[in-house]
């Protein structure tokens, strides 16, 4: 459902994710947001389903991920970015 919400709490790490939902096409296409509460940064991840061939396809697409960008995260927080960096991992 497009608007639904949710917020993620990590233990030992101030980075508190929250995600909604942002666009829904049934059975074909979710998408939500990706923001970190009290830090800059928005990006959006779409989950694409196609059907090929008597097979399913996903495409996923993380756009937004440099908005992220910061050299301020202390180390073994649970987020990790590099400075210059348009990928990144949690």
């Amino acid at each position: 459902m497009a608007g639904f919400e949710s917020v993620f709490t990590n233990e030992g790490t101030p980075y508190q994710k929250e995600w909604k939902v942002t666009k829904v096409i049934p059975g074909r296409l979710p998408a939500h947001s990706w923001t970190y509460k009290n830090y800059p940064g928005f990006s959006e991840v779409t989950f694409e389903l196609f059907d090929e061939d008597n097979k399913n396809r996903l495409k996923l697409t993380h756009t937004g991920i440099a908005s992220f960008r910061t050299t301020r995260i202390s180390p073994g927080t649970g987020l990790k970015m590099a400075g210059n960096s348009s990928s990144a991992t949690t």
